[in-house]
């Protein structure tokens, strides 16, 4: 597995220099983003650049300062919990929808992250120095605003993560995640993951995922794709074979009314 550190290389950052236009252009493609004024959205992009995200990079140890917010464009950033026994699970995920280091920006210069972040799909990104989404996020109504709802949603991903551990099968949950996965993949057919990383997403251990997987498979929704990639052969199969955690976890929901009146007056 790639170790990068995104809180600590710079040329990690330095990604090819992109058009404050190009960057504006490219910022709509994530909801926290799009949601901003654009007055607001450009002081964000003060600083910021496009960068891409590989499957499997490690981006902030638990504990690690973070120097830079993240706002996915596309892929899948996830948040793994270690526990002392060496076992792992992922106690919440940040697609296009969301952003990472709002939180952490609000909290003091040294204060490190909770949870492992890691990439978990391929994908771009958006980074900005967390001085700056700080700012932005305390001093901007409408940034204050989409931080508020990303929370709000976060905190019942985060709800639901638990109660699908606790109450429902590895089957189900395997099912769950290979539609969030393909939902993040833009509907794409073959979704690139093994056993051994969809075996921590879930904390459990591998022999179970593979069980699970088989039974997807005898039920005809899933093959397989080749080393490292699982093939969804039916959508509507796997979605009777999941848990009723997919549409919480993959979706938002819209933005209640009064916050749809407030930015348009605004």
């Amino acid at each position: 597995m790639t170790t990068t550190i995104l809180s600590t290389p710079p040329s990690f950052l330095s990604g090819p220099p992109r058009s404050d236009a190009e960057l504006f252009e490219s910022a709509q493609r994530n909801r926290f983003l799009s949601g901003c004024r654009d007055d607001t959205l450009r002081e964000l992009l003060t600083d910021a650049s496009l960068v891409r995200l590989e499957s499997k990079t490690l981006l902030f140890e638990a504990g690690t300062p973070m120097s830079h917010g993240i706002f996915p464009l596309s892929g899948l950033i996830v948040g793994l919990h270690h526990a002392k026994n060496g076992a792992s699970v992922v106690g919440g995920h940040v697609g296009a929808k969301g952003m990472l280091g709002g939180i952490t920006s609000l909290e003091d210069e040294q204060g490190g992250l909770w949870t492992e972040v890691s990439v978990l799909l391929s994908g771009e990104a958006i980074v900005a120095p967390i001085t700056t989404v700080r700012e932005t996020i305390l001093h901007r109504q409408d940034a204050t605003l989409e931080f508020m709802l990303w929370c709000r949603h976060l905190v019942r991903v985060v709800m639901q993560h638990v109660v699908c551990s606790r109450f429902h099968s590895v089957t189900e949950r395997a099912a769950c995640w290979l539609l969030l996965l393909q939902d993040r993949l833009d509907g794409v057919t073959t979704i690139p993951i093994t056993h051994d990383q969809l075996s921590q997403t879930l904390g459990v251990h591998r022999p179970s995922v593979t069980l699970g997987l088989k039974e997807l498979a005898a039920k005809g929704s899933i093959a397989p794709g080749g080393r490292g990639l699982v093939a969804i052969q039916d959508r509507a199969g796997l979605q009777a074979l999941s848990c009723e955690c997919h549409p919480i976890i993959s979706t938002r929901g819209p933005s209640p009314a009064w916050v749809l009146e407030e930015q348009t007056t605004s």
